[in-house]
């Protein structure tokens, strides 16, 4: 017999749910997104005050750890077809905006070398790490990793703490460790279960809890700490003892965890934005175009910037590229350009 507030959660999750598509991941997906546009707003001017500063310390905090999360949680292959097509896509996507990001040295007049294209371009970073852990899950099998869930969860916490030992310069590889602990966590996440676990806490508890922790962001890191978790190896701060460091980034992930839950929370109280959710590829991929044009008017001193401008820019430029992406199809074919030719020439 099912229970009632078992009976209360199943009915609430099915409201989150509208035409084939969960609002709840649509609406945290964007809202992600959002905290990813404005954290590249934000980190130009973080010396501007310490306002500026915690806001994106506590971004970084957990913004890509949950957005790896979501991607681990949707990385299960039902369909080895699709699944791999998909992945054809992304890596599409992937080339498409590595060959623009590597040819602005063409137009400066700066050192160029063909192998630029195949290092990462600043956020591009995050979609050769989703490649290599979806790929990972293809080549390894699916159920290899269902069958062994606690070494897989092990390993990836291990890697992710132990990979600062080793001297790696570039930053995405160390990603790809530092991360995958989230990635697999979302992997063996329950649909169900999350809803049903977030939805039993107290929502009056949510909002005291979010302004705790973000206080304690402020007293306690204020340092650049997208470091420690994200693509630093521990000899770049020499001062600091590494099993000291791999303590810290593994405090970082226990935090990370329980922001991402509060947020995770909010969102499910209360799903808003979720039809913008399914263009949240299209804003991490443009965005930043906007966000250097932005820098480099607001330098020139033709818009002025403060806090709360900041943040309208950002709300400005996820709403803008969502509308363009979806009223303007030219913004679909420039993240799949080959895909949309084949695709246009079997019909």
């Amino acid at each position: 017999m099912i229970q009632p507030d078992r009976q209360r959660n199943n009915a609430y999750i099915q409201l989150t749910k509208e035409g084939g598509r969960d609002l709840f991941w649509d609406s945290l997906k964007f809202i992600l997104i959002f905290t990813v546009v404005y954290g590249h707003m934000v980190e130009t001017y973080v010396a501007d005050n310490g306002l500026n500063q915690v806001i994106y310390n506590f971004i970084y905090m957990f913004h890509m750890p949950l957005f790896v999360f979501i991607s681990g949680r949707f990385s299960h292959i039902n369909d080895k077809k699709k699944y791999l097509s998909r992945m054809l896509l992304i890596f599409e996507s992937f080339m498409v905006f590595q060959i623009i990001k590597s040819s602005k040295p063409l137009f400066t007049g700066e050192e160029w070398a063909w192998y630029d294209v195949l290092i990462p371009k600043g956020t591009l970073w995050y979609l050769e790490c989703l490649l290599l852990w979806r790929g990972l899950v293809y080549v390894i099998g699916q159920r290899f990793f269902h069958n062994h869930p606690f070494f897989v969860l092990a390993v990836s916490l291990l890697s992710g703490l132990s990979i600062g030992f080793i001297p790696i310069t570039n930053g995405t590889y160390v990603r790809l460790f530092s991360l995958s602990f989230f990635f697999f966590l979302g992997f063996y996440s329950d649909d169900m279960k999350l809803k049903s676990f977030l939805n039993s806490i107290p929502l009056h508890l949510i909002i005291p809890s979010l302004a705790l922790l973000f206080l304690f962001t402020g007293v306690f890191l204020n340092e650049d700490i997208r470091f420690l978790i994200y693509f630093a190896c521990y000899e770049l701060a020499p001062n600091i003892h590494p099993l000291v460091q791999a303590a810290a980034r593994l405090g970082l992930y226990v935090f990370a965890i329980i922001v991402s839950g509060v947020t995770m929370r909010i969102i499910l109280s209360k799903p808003v934005f979720a039809n913008y959710g399914k263009y949240t590829l299209h804003i991490f991929l443009f965005h930043t175009f906007l966000i250097l044009t932005l820098r480099e008017l607001i330098g020139r001193g033709y818009i002025p910037h403060n806090s709360l401008l900041l943040f309208a820019y950002a709300i400005i430029i996820c709403f803008g590229l969502a509308y363009l992406s979806d009223h303007f199809k030219v913004f679909r074919i420039i993240l799949n350009p080959i895909s949309h030719f084949l695709s246009t020439n079997k019909r």
